[in-house]
């Protein structure tokens, strides 16, 4: 709204009473002529209310952006890119481990969609003659496996990349919603034509759910 109306913004506590200067250091009680060395308890908010690790966490992160830059601590909490910086940074920290299983994740919905034709075969083959037999419920069973590991691995990044805080209301919310739909729609479309033995069931459930998978995707994360 500030932005849209041309309004400044003055942030309340833009330094978080000190703590973004790179002032304090970890177990090292607050010393000298600084706000919480001349008084330990100053404020709502006394020194042992903020010394805890998340803070440490959040200090380190701007003193590394801070370096980065060959900037103050203080300069670099003021800048208004810092909060990209700090979230580039956190990512950064899970390393080779985290951009692992963004490949892995992206790799499964290769194997969902195979996943989902051999299901889909297998549904249209038992509509025939052969019946619904066993294969045709292995298949079924094996695509809503599939698709449930891989709402897994999005849930992991979700959590680990702090999506929910992003500015892409698509990647944060919409995605990881739709894909819960998907996976629910094969498994229970699964599930019921396993009862029933019915492969028209089974064969709506997963058609619906491709489309649900397909559109959750974004157009620019394709092929891979």
């Amino acid at each position: 709204m500030c932005e849209l109306e041309g309004i400044g913004i003055l942030p309340w506590s833009p330094l978080g009473g000190g703590w973004l200067t790179g002032t304090y250091r970890r177990d090292e009680q607050p010393t000298g002529a600084t706000r919480l060395g001349e008084d330990p308890g100053r404020g709502s908010r006394p020194n042992g209310a903020r010394n805890t690790a998340r803070t440490w966490a959040i200090v380190d992160a701007v003193c590394a952006v801070a370096d980065e830059h060959g900037v103050t601590p203080a300069t670099s909490s003021a800048e208004p890119d810092t909060t990209a910086e700090l979230s580039d940074w956190r990512r950064s920290r899970h390393g080779g481990g985290r951009r692992s299983m963004v490949l892995v994740h992206s790799l499964m919905r290769w194997v969902v969609l195979l996943a989902a034709i051999a299901a889909a075969v297998g549904y249209g083959r038992a509509r025939g003659r052969s019946g619904f037999d066993g294969l045709t419920e292995r298949l079924g069973t094996l695509y809503a496996a599939t698709i449930g590991i891989q709402l897994l691995l999005g849930v992991v990044l979700w959590v680990i990349e702090g999506r929910w805080s992003g500015g892409n209301v698509f990647l944060s919310f919409i995605h990881p919603v739709m894909m819960l739909v998907a996976t629910a729609i094969a498994s229970a479309g699964v599930a019921r034509a396993r009862r029933n033995r019915s492969a028209t069931t089974g064969l709506i459930a997963v058609l619906a759910s491709v489309v649900v998978v397909v559109l959750a995707v974004p157009s620019t994360a394709w092929p891979l």
